[in-house]
């Protein structure tokens, strides 16, 4: 589980924020690809991201298949 404590996640674009080279107007010196090799790696190991955000910003959880050996 990866916390910040800026501004968060607009309520409108959060469903978009994992797709490649998504960033925000005022994030311009990203390329928006973080958060969707998060996603990539996630579902090749059989898990997810899951995007939100609290009170104090943003969080991002990743989840994988528990697999036993």
């Amino acid at each position: 589980m990866v916390l910040d404590d800026g501004k968060g996640f607009d309520k409108n674009i959060v469903h978009k924020v994992t797709n490649p080279y998504f960033t925000e107007e005022d994030r311009a010196e990203h390329f928006g690809l973080g958060l969707y090799i998060c996603r990539l790696l996630c579902e090749h190991h059989g898990g997810y991201l899951n995007i939100d955000n609290t009170p104090n910003g943003a969080m991002v959880s990743a989840f994988f298949k528990n697999l036993s050996l």
